[in-house]
């Protein structure tokens, strides 16, 4: 490794003893270290080295019910039931449709009757993939099935009581309950939140299975 000089930074030979430059006694120094940027540069700021998740866009409730998304799932009668959900849309329309609760829906503000939810009642929740409509249908086969198993017993009344309030239901909530469901079900495939026959006939096959046994027993 080559000296320098102490005094003026000549470059000195090896074993000299009087630097040749400036005749000062030799007091050999290692050359200066080229500094790096890096080791100047100061420590990150802990506050803005944290990584961030990224931030979801901001899309309001009623911008994503006029996408072609929402359209896709809704599929049959879009200008009815965007007619029915205005009022609605002027209460929470401009909130983040990412952030909000559909729980927080004042059914109430839903306007319209719905005359499919009132004459087909759960067959209609099921075909629009209304939130707890299964579960609505199954209590309708538990009792149905109670009221077989034990003729003229409270079952038997309760299940023909069911059918009606619920047709009551569906028809005047049935567009908010709709509303909701189709929030919650924003980010699923359009396969999955669409109109489905296929909920229908299922339940249709099982209501013919519970008659048929009915009537052999």
């Amino acid at each position: 490794m080559a000296n320098f000089c102490g005094n003026c930074g000549a470059q000195l030979a090896i074993s000299v003893k009087f630097c040749g430059n400036c005749g000062v006694e030799t007091n050999p120094v290692d050359p200066p270290q080229a500094t790096s940027e890096s080791s100047h540069r100061l420590p990150p700021d802990n506050k803005n080295s944290q990584i961030t998740e990224p931030q979801q866009t901001h899309v309001s409730v009623t911008a994503y019910f006029e996408s072609e998304d929402a359209k896709n799932k809704i599929k049959k009668n879009v200008d009815y039931y965007k007619k029915n959900w205005a009022a609605t849309f002027a209460i929470y329309g401009n909130q983040n449709i990412n952030e909000f609760d559909p729980k927080n829906i004042n059914l109430g503000t839903v306007k319209g009757w719905n005359w499919a939810g009132f004459f087909f009642s759960i067959f209609w929740g099921l075909w629009r993939g209304v939130s707890y409509a299964w579960t609505l249908f199954g209590v309708i086969v538990f009792f149905q099935l109670m009221s077989f198993a034990y003729p003229d017993h409270v079952y038997d009344k309760i299940s023909n009581f069911i059918a009606l309030p619920l047709s009551f239901v569906y028809a005047y909530f049935g567009n908010g309950l709709y509303l909701q469901t189709l929030i919650k079900k924003r980010n699923d495939e359009v396969s999955t939140a669409a109109p489905s026959f296929a909920r229908v006939f299922i339940a249709l096959a099982i209501e013919i299975v519970i008659i048929i046994g009915a009537v052999a027993a």
